[in-house]
């Protein structure tokens, strides 16, 4: 089991992820799912450094999430924050889940993040946010 970095050539491999996870969790029901947000959160912000990275055991993906910088996002404190999102796993491995999450945290460790906020598609402006009042 290993974790890839994800780039032009394989980002196919990672939208199927998310898209299987949809349908193992949602028994085959369409969700509004989280693809078009990825397409729209890393095409033209100047201000946002990413990597995306998928788990791949026995030569398939099994895992998959985006580690985010947005230059102008800072915590309570001015501390850098660093985000993670479009998360998607075909099952409950802990092994390359773990693997996956210490992945992106220490991605967004080399770029500065001291701080880590999931689970966060880049904005705030998606369907799996809540407002509670």
């Amino acid at each position: 089991m290993d974790v890839q970095p994800v780039g032009p050539e394989n980002l196919a491999r990672f939208a199927a992820v998310g898209e299987a996870a949809a349908r193992s969790i949602s028994d085959g029901i369409p969700t509004d799912g989280d693809e078009p947000s990825l397409a729209a959160a890393v095409l033209g912000d100047p201000m946002l450094t990413y990597q995306h990275f998928i788990v791949v055991d026995n030569g398939q993906p099994v895992a998959r999430a985006g580690a985010y910088i947005h230059g102008q996002m800072r915590g309570d404190v001015g501390e850098k924050l660093g985000t993670i999102g479009h998360f998607a796993a075909l099952d409950d491995d802990a092994a390359a889940i773990g693997l996956l999450l210490d992945t992106c945290c220490d991605w967004l460790r080399r770029y500065g993040a001291t701080r880590v906020l999931a689970p966060l598609n880049v904005t705030t402006w998606h369907s799996y946010r809540m407002v509670v009042e």
